[in-house]
């Protein structure tokens, strides 16, 4: 009877731990993106130093976004990778868009809708322009957002 009051108590405590280990986990990466996107923006300087740089791109620790990079380091293009997890355009609109300002002037608002996958924004702060692409699966689900500084 002991042994299975203590083996209950032990298994317990650890599904407690696991989860409260993977909650951190989440917490970190949850830091790790917001802080990747208040520093790294299009037109900007890539600025963060915790990205892995490879010629003239640059990747995020988490994999899930990329920096296609200019002279001097200047962010052309972000690519936000969702294949993991394809987000429905349809009912959550304002999740995306949350995703794709993320990288832009705080300022910037939607100037012009393209089609159902092409928006473009403009910043006044920085007079500038940004392209906002979403690329879609067979479903019609976003698997992956495309901000850039051109066409």
């Amino acid at each position: 009877m002991k042994l299975k009051y203590v083996t209950a108590i032990f298994l317990s405590s650890s599904l407690l731990l696991a989860a409260c280990s993977n909650d951190e986990t989440s917490k970190e990466n949850a830091h790790e993106v917001q802080k990747s996107h208040q520093t790294n923006k299009v037109y900007d300087k890539l600025s963060d130093k915790d990205i892995t740089k490879k010629g003239s791109t640059a990747t995020t620790k988490t994999k899930d976004v990329t920096f296609v990079l200019g002279n001097h380091d200047r962010i052309l293009q972000v690519k936000k990778d969702l294949s993991d997890m394809p987000i429905n355009k349809q009912q959550e609109e304002k999740k995306l868009e949350g995703y794709a300002k993320a990288y832009m002037e705080d300022d910037a608002k939607l100037k012009k809708v393209k089609s159902e996958t092409q928006k473009v924004y403009y910043s006044e702060k920085i007079n500038r322009e940004y392209f906002v692409t979403y690329q879609l699966d067979t479903n019609g689900n976003v698997t992956e957002i495309l901000i850039s500084s051109y066409k």
